[in-house]
This record gives structure tokens, C-alpha cells and sequence, in this order.
């Protein structure tokens, strides 16, 4: 069909309730239209649907609904066209329904009610809701129902204007709009066409404010334009003054403005035009988000905090009397979680922690808000206040139980809130140490140590006062894990090799020593010494000296799929494969690696759950005999740092526990006459050392590369120290970093290749500087190389030749292992 604009009302007939036709303009909505025909469907009497020149199958998908289609050709002028579907409609009432909408079916049935309207109500406001990306919205209240054959059409290039004959009312009714939210291609599309029209309605019209604010909104959606949308915005405002426009008119041409300013981060001309705008519309919303915004940028907490206030007071004004804030859209009414999430760090950061907890209260009642509870308490553990946000943490907890990620979470807050008071302590030690009162000093380090795990000067300040109060053993414990926190302060190993000596401990002087005139090489009376204490002690071969028969890896996550992609030279002329766990969670580190140890099930061996800080285990808590302690029968053993080791057991050789060790102690080394010499090598049981840095290793390795070297940089340290331990059998090296890379980073990352990498060359370098007979690398579970989550086989690599490589029960694995030391 073809025609134009026309007035085609029917006549009412006598009791015969009011008809509504939609009226549509489209071109190429294929995808779009099935959705808007669907909703609208059962609610009108008649569609009309205008057709500028589609090549897809729109015109088909229109008739298949009973529409009736007429086709003008594109005139460039988007309210020309709406006009004419408004001609061709006979009902009595007008719905005006994009192809991109979706007319809500609760409130839908609300129309006919609205129909039967008093003469001179000609129009009815919709609610329509824009879907925007991110999962936003925005809203505003739009005439789209109106009475036919009263004057009602449209005016405007591009974003086209209704005008209203008579008096309108708003509705419940809803729209829901997806044009803003579309796939990539399409809305660039769209942009582009949109600028064209807009900067030609410029040229024809170069006073229109109205068109120079919709450019500026187009433009500010692109970081790249926004400096031309701060100009064209500013432009706008000028016209519109000049043209004294009414307020309501003046939030589409500031809203661009502060959005572009807000973008490129101008945080003064935001405030500076954002006060202005709300000179011109008092009521107006959205500029207090903005300023909310600038304010917190410019870290002034308390204008955050006001400007907070007054957004949701004219939010709740603009709910309360929409009629008010016609045509002005409510751009930021969907922001209120954000808002929240800066007013309650605004709180904490003035000091106020009621007026935190009241305002964060509101942000974790919000629906909406679960991101940026989320954004918000992760922000607030690394400030200075743990402990509010421990209290925050345990108010979401209550009420929103099923955000399972607040859990990890709160001992992370409590183990800062820790610190915090350990810091305290230490500061009250200082001062009592710097006034000689021992006492105090050393009791106060004491209670610091308990909550900062890993710092050093607590150690050594204790150790210190310890000295002078005269008690020498409790200093030499200090000392050490002193020293294991920092290596740096040759006095501490200049006291514990005076400690040793008085104890007639000649080795353990004789390292500690040493590794002070690594330091300080100038002191030539301590010299003297070490020369001394050289002819008196008795030396015994170290595993540099004697190489082990057997050299093992235990790699955690170490898996076979991984192994072949990125080093299938490292399988070469060696049987490897996967090692099955039948049964065995690959969750659950404990059983995994008891299963590995003992092949046998968790039900015989009797171990489950996650090694950490808070549940370390030993080979002594296995109900199953393990290959360890059975090698050990008969062969001197060397367990370094090998996962169930700790506290440190007890064999025929030697143990040294690693993760989840913490600072060294005599627990941790077996025998304990060998502490000196792992202390000395610069040895730490694992990249964490408390638990606190345990529950943030992973927001570590991810946020700072420094801490990613050192992760390595503790692995290549076990070589150094196996090398200068006592000669064994079997030397026994557990290595973490590969898992750890994989809990930090998805498995596509670069930084989990490097970490096989440096599990290569630490393999490799002690296979070429020990030069066991044979070796093994065994591993209890691998990870899936497209993310970090952990699979069901560990890994074995082995060195003796012929067999299958594949598949096989952790049980084959092991007796294979014990019959390369028979």
C-alpha cells in the first residue's frame, strides 16, 4: 500500500467501547519487531506501520501480525515519517510504539481503562524505562497514547517532539525501550546516522538549542568527542538563555555538559555547571550525582556527603511528582547504588562510622546493590579503618545471607582489624624500649607479634628487650623468626651466634656467623672467630657433596594437558601421564595428596579438606602408611618443604616444612640443630606467612608484580638450602607457585605459562646441579587451561624408561617410585 498523511477516524457507534490503533515507523527491524508486535497485539485494534525502504524481512514479519503496512521512502527526517503513521490510523486513540520497545504486559490492560477519558484529556504519559549498557536504565515520562483527530503530531529532525493539543495526564502504563543497548555494529550504526541528521538540522537551523543539545549527547557518548560535546553543550545553554527558554528545557542541555566534564575527569567545571543547572531546575536529580562524583575526587568528604542527601531528596520528589519533570529525563535514577557506595566512603573517610554503617545499610538493602557492596567493602580493606568494616561486612552477612563472597571476606577484615591493634602495640613497645622499661617492651612486641605475623622490627624490638631482661632463649626464638622476616640486620645474627656460642652449639655459631661477615666483612674480631669456631666443628656431607638417589618435585597443580602444550621436550625419553584419584574431590587438597602419598582412599588414609593456616596437617594425622616414612625404613630421607609436613616429622633424615609454615620455628625444622642453616640460606616456608596474607595472596600476585617475583624468587630459594642439607637417600622438593599462579590469574593468562616456565627451570637446574640417579615429578591435581578451576587428575612424570605413557592409579605410581630405591 501506498499513501500520506490523512485524518481516517471512525465514527463511534452508540455504547461500542473506544478502538486503539499502534502507530509504527521501521526499517530493517527484523530482529527487533517480533517483540513489539507481540506485546502490543492483544491490547490494540488496528497496526499501522510505516516502512521507509527495509530490505530484510520486516514488511514480511509486519503482515504475519495483521499489520497494515504502507511504504514511504527515507526522507531524512525522522518526524515526517512518524506523522504519517499517525494519518493512517482509524481507532480512537493513538499508541506510539517503536519497533525497539516493549510494551509491558502487567500494566498493558491499564490502555482501555485510559480510553474512556473526559473530553479534552487528550493525552496520557507513559513510563518509559531506556535500557542502557551495563545493566542500567534510565527514565522518563513520555506521551504516547493520545486521542485521535485532535491535533497530536510530532515536530523535529531526530529526536521528534510531540505536540500536545489539550490537557495530559500520567499513567501507569510502562514501556521498555532496548535501542540504547544494542550489539556493537548496530549502535555505531545508528550513532553515525545520528550525527549526520543532527549536524544537518544544525545548518538549517543554527539557533535551535534543542538540536545542539542532542548533538552534545551524542557526542558525549564517545570519549574521543567529548570535548566537542562540551562545546556544542555550552553552545546550547547560551541559545537557550538568550531565547529564555523555560528550566524544564535546560537539563538536556546541561546533562551532556557534566556527563563529557564528568568523563574527561574536569572536576571543577563539573561542579561549577552542575550548581548552574541546578539554578535553572532546582528539582533536578541528576546534577547532584554528578557532584557527588566531583566532590569525591576532589576528597571532599563532607560535600559528598550533602550532595548524597540532596540526590535521593529530588529523587523522591521526582517519584512523588512526575508530572513536575515532564520531558526531562531521569538519567540517573537507576544510580543509586553508586551513590551510596561513595556517600558511605565519604562517611568512613570523615570519621563518622554511624552515618558509614546507617548509609551502607541502604546500599545493601537496595536490590541493585550487591556490586557495589561488593566494590565498596574491598575498597574499604585497604583503608585505615578494619574494624568498621568488619561491622559492615557482618550487617551484609545478616542481610543478605546468600552473598556467598562476604564470607572469604570478613577474616580478611578481621585479620587487618588485627593489625591495626598489633600496630598499636608495637608503637607503645618502641616508645617502652626507647625508655629501657624491658618489661613493658617485651610484652607489648609480644602482643604485637600475635596480630602483624610478618614484620620484623616486632621480632627483633622483643628480641631486643628480651636480652636485656636476661632471657636468652625466648630472644633466640624472636631472633630467628626476626631474621625470617627480614635477613638484613647483622646484628641479630651477630647476638645468635653469641647466643650459640654460650650454649657450646659450634655449628650453629659457626652459620650464624658466617652469614654476619656476609654483611659486615670489616668485623676482623669476628673473623678471628669463625676461623676458630672452623677447626672445632665437624663437618658432614651436604647433598651438593652426595647426590640423592631419587630426587622428587611435588608441584602442585601441575597438570599433564598443560605440560604437553608448553614443554612436551620436558617428557623426552621419560613415562608420564596423569595419576588417577578415583573418588577424591580435586578440591580437596589433604585427600589428594594423602592418596598421592599412600595410594590409598581418603577413607583408609583419613585426610580431607583445604591445607591453609588454620589446618595444617602432618604425615602423623595419616591412618595409612606413607612412602615417605616407609623409604625412610631403610634410606635417609629429606622432605623440604613437601605439603603434610608440618609440624615437621620426625624420620631418618631430615624435614623442613613448608606452606602453611609461617616465620620459622624450631617446629618447623627436624632436627632442630638444623635451623641455622636453613635460616641462614634466606629459606621462608611459603609465599604467605600468616594467615591474613594467605586470604589475600591471590588480590596480591594480581595487583603488584613485585610481589609475583618474589613468589619465584622463595621457590629458587629451596635449591639453594637443599644443596647445603645434610646428604640423603631421597630428596623430597615441594614447589607452589605454579598453583598459586593458577588460583591468582585464568588459565589463558601469560602469567600462569611463566609459572610453568619457572617450575621448568627450577626442575631443570636441580636435576643439573644435584644430578640425582633417578627423579620424579608428581603433582595432585591439575587445573583446565581455559580458567582456574582445578581438574580431576594429578600429574606424574617419572624417569625410567619404556612403559605407556597415560594413564594410571596413583597406587602404580607409587610402588614404582619405591622400586626405583629398592
Amino acid at each position: 500500500m501506498a499513501g500520506s498523511r490523512q485524518k481516517n477516524v471512525a465514527p463511534k457507534g452508540q455504547g461500542k467501547r473506544p478502538t486503539i490503533s499502534v502507530a509504527m515507523m521501521v526499517k530493517n527491524e527484523e530482529k527487533m519487531l517480533p517483540r513489539a508486535l507481540e506485546s502490543v497485539k492483544p491490547w490494540v485494534d488496528e497496526i499501522i506501520v510505516v516502512d521507509t525502504g527495509s530490505t530484510d524481512r520486516t514488511v514480511e514479519i509486519a503482515a504475519s501480525y495483521g499489520a497494515k503496512v504502507y511504504h514511504h521512502p527515507w526522507e531524512n527526517n525522522f518526524s515526517t515519517h512518524r506523522n504519517q503513521s499517525i494519518g493512517y490510523c482509524t481507532g480512537d486513540w493513538i499508541l506510539i510504539l517503536d519497533a525497539d520497545e516493549e510494551l509491558d504486559q502487567q500494566t498493558a490492560p491499564l490502555m482501555r481503562q485510559l480510553t474512556n477519558a473526559p473530553e479534552g484529556l487528550n493525552c496520557f504519559l507513559f513510563k518509559l524505562y531506556n535500557d542502557v549498557p551495563g545493566g542500567g536504565s534510565t527514565f522518563l515520562l513520555h506521551p504516547r497514547l493520545f486521542r485521535n483527530g485532535v491535533g497530536f503530531h510530532y515536530a523535529g529532525l531526530v529526536h521528534n517532539e510531540p505536540r500536545i493539543k489539550g490537557h495530559y495526564t500520567r499513567s501507569d502504563v510502562k514501556l521498555t525501550h532496548y535501542g540504547y543497548n544494542l550489539d556493537p555494529q548496530t549502535m555505531e550504526a545508528k550513532h553515525q546516522r545520528r550525527l549526520g541528521m543532527l549536524r544537518q538540522a544544525i545548518e538549517r537551523e543554527p539557533h535551535n538549542f534543542k538540536a545542539h543539545a542532542y548533538l552534545a549527547q551524542t557526542l558525549a557518548s564517545r570519549i574521543d568527542t567529548c570535548l566537542e560535546a562540551v562545546d556544542e553543550s555550552l553552545t546550547a545553554i547560551r541559545l537557550a538563555q538568550e531565547q529564555l527558554a523555560p528550566g524544564t528545557d535546560f537539563p538536556r542541555c546541561y546533562y551532556p555538559l557534566l556527563g563529557a566534564l564528568y568523563a574527561l575527569q574536569r572536576w571543577d567545571e563539573t561542579v561549577t555547571y552542575a550548581h548552574a543547572c541546578l539554578e535553572a531546575m532546582p528539582n533536578y536529580p541528576d546534577p547532584w550525582l554528578f557532584l557527588v562524583h566531583a566532590y569525591y575526587y576532589k576528597r571532599q568528604w563532607d560535600d559528598v556527603c550533602l550532595a548524597g542527601r540532596r540526590f535521593f531528596e529530588m529523587q523522591d520528589l521526582a517519584r512523588s511528582k512526575p508530572e513536575d519533570f515532564l520531558f526531562a529525563e531521569n538519567q540517573t535514577f537507576n544510580q543509586f547504588p553508586q551513590v551510596l557506595h561513595l556517600w558511605t566512603l565519604a562517611e568512613a573517610n570523615r570519621g563518622d562510622a554511624a552515618a558509614a554503617i546507617d548509609v551502607f545499610g541502604r546500599l545493601v538493602a537496595d536490590e541493585r546493590g550487591e556490586p557495589e557492596c561488593r566494590r565498596l567493602v574491598k575498597t574499604l580493606l585497604t583503608g585505615d579503618d578494619p574494624q568498621l568494616t568488619v561491622e559492615l561486612i557482618n550487617l551484609a552477612m545478616a542481610a543478605r545471607p546468600h552473598w556467598d563472597w562476604l564470607a572469604p571476606l570478613k577474616p580478611v577484615a578481621e585479620s587487618k582489624a588485627a593489625e591495626k591493634l598489633g600496630r598499636q602495640y608495637k608503637m607503645e613497645a618502641r616508645r617502652a624500649l626507647d625508655e629501657h622499661r624491658l618489661e613493658d617492651a617485651a610484652k607489648n612486641f609480644g602482643l604485637a607479634a600475635n596480630h602483624v605475623i610478618a614484620d620484623a622490627e616486632v621480632h627483633l624490638g622483643q628480641a631486643q628487650a628480651l636480652l636485656g631482661l636476661g632471657r636468652h632463649a625466648e630472644a633466640g626464638q624472636a631472633l630467628v623468626k626476626g631474621l625470617c622476616a627480614h635477613p638484613g640486620h647483622p646484628w641479630a645474627w651477630r647476638a645468635l651466634a653469641e647466643l650459640s656460642m654460650a650454649k657450646g652449639e659450634v655449628e650453629a655459631a659457626h652459620v650464624y656467623l658466617e652469614r654476619y661477615l656476609a654483611i659486615q666483612p670489616g668485623d676482623q674480631a669476628a673473623r678471628e672467630t669463625l676461623s676458630r669456631l672452623q677447626l672445632e666443628r665437624t663437618a658432614t656431607p651436604s647433598v651438593a657433596e652426595t647426590p640423592p638417589t631419587l630426587l622428587v618435585f611435588l608441584v602442585g597443580g601441575l597438570g599433564a594437558e598443560a605440560v604437553c602444550e608448553v614443554a612436551p621436550h620436558f617428557l623426552m625419553h621419560r613415562a608420564w601421564g596423569r595419576a588417577m584419584f578415583d573418588g577424591v574431590d580435586p578440591e580437596d587438597d589433604l585427600a589428594r595428596w594423602a592418596t598421592l602419598f599412600s595410594g590409598r582412599a581418603p577413607a583408609q588414609h583419613g585426610l580431607s579438606g583445604r591445607l591453609g593456616m588454620d589446618n595444617p596437617k602432618s604425615l602423623a594425622d595419616m591412618a595409612a602408611p606413607d612412602i615417605w616414612r616407609t623409604m625412610a625404613g631403610s634410606k635417609r630421607v629429606g622432605l623440604l618443604a613437601a605439603p603434610l609436613c608440618h609440624p615437621a616429622p620426625a624420620i631418618n633424615g631430615w624435614a623442613v616444612s613448608g606452606y602453611p609454615g609461617g616465620l620459622l620455628s624450631e617446629g618447623l625444622v627436624s632436627p632442630p640443630e638444623l635451623l641455622p642453616r636453613v635460616l641462614a640460606s634466606g629459606y621462608r616456608s611459603d609465599f604467605v606467612t600468616s594467615k591474613a596474607e594467605q586470604l589475600l595472596a591471590t588480590s596480591l600476585l594480581t595487583s603488584n608484580r613485585v610481589h609475583e617475583g618474589r613468589l619465584y624468587q622463595i621457590e629458587r630459594n629451596k635449591l639453594t638450602l637443599a644443596a647445603k642439607l645434610p646428604a640423603v637417600d631421597v630428596l623430597v622438593i615441594g614447589v607452589n607457585c605454579l598453583e598459586w599462579a593458577q588460583q591468582s590469574f585464568s588459565g589463558v593468562d601469560s602469567r600462569v605459562f611463566a609459572a610453568y616456565q619457572q617450575v621448568y627451570a627450577i626442575i631443570e637446574a636441580a636435576l643439573a646441579g644435584l644430578r640425582p640417579r633417578h627423579f620424579a615429578v608428581l603433582g595432585q591435581r591439575g587445573y583446565d587451561k581455559l580458567s582456574m578451576t582445578p581438574t580431576a587428575e594429578g600429574f606424574y612424570c617419572l624417569s625410567w624408561r619404556g612403559g605407556e605413557n597415560g594413564r594410571a592409579p596413583v597406587g602404580d605410581v607409587v610402588a614404582e617410585i619405591l622400586r626405583l630405591v629398592s
